[in-house]
């Protein structure tokens, strides 16, 4: 590949990184940055691929685990999980022998609770059972 082809494809994986928020395209991106030097130094092309790869993997590899090298603790939950702890709206009222509606981080749940809960009173999720987010009338302490 010659250095253009390098330059466009690490701008290409550079820009791609802004929409997805990944953090794994930047990194390999930087790599094809890297062997565009390498490519513009004149030295074998299997040199770029390997600086490509292996920059790209290395960086991930070190910049993905930042937040715990630096001492910053890391909210591993995702998914459904992630709600815990959030406040919500309730859209349908929740009942104790009914379940409700929801909405919290701009989705719309089922709700169950073991208190009535009317219409635009807000919730706090206190887990996740299945499909069904179990919350509690929210209060300010």
């Amino acid at each position: 590949m010659t250095v253009m082809h390098w330059l466009i494809w690490g701008g290409i994986l550079v820009v791609t990184e802004i929409f997805v928020g990944s953090f794994v395209l930047l990194w390999f991106g930087l790599g094809a940055f890297a062997a565009a030097l390498l490519c513009r130094l004149g030295l074998p092309e299997w040199t770029h691929w390997t600086v490509f790869a292996l920059t790209g993997i290395i960086l991930f590899a070190v910049f993905r685990r930042a937040p715990f090298l630096l001492g910053k603790p890391s909210d591993s939950r995702f998914g459904a999980e992630r709600l815990v702890g959030m406040t919500g709206i309730v859209t349908r009222p929740v009942t104790k022998n009914s379940p409700g509606r929801i909405k919290v981080d701009g989705e719309v749940w089922t709700a169950v609770s073991g208190e009535d809960i009317e219409e635009n009173e807000a919730v706090l999720v206190e887990r996740i059972d299945g499909n069904k987010a179990v919350v509690k009338r929210y209060t300010e302490e």
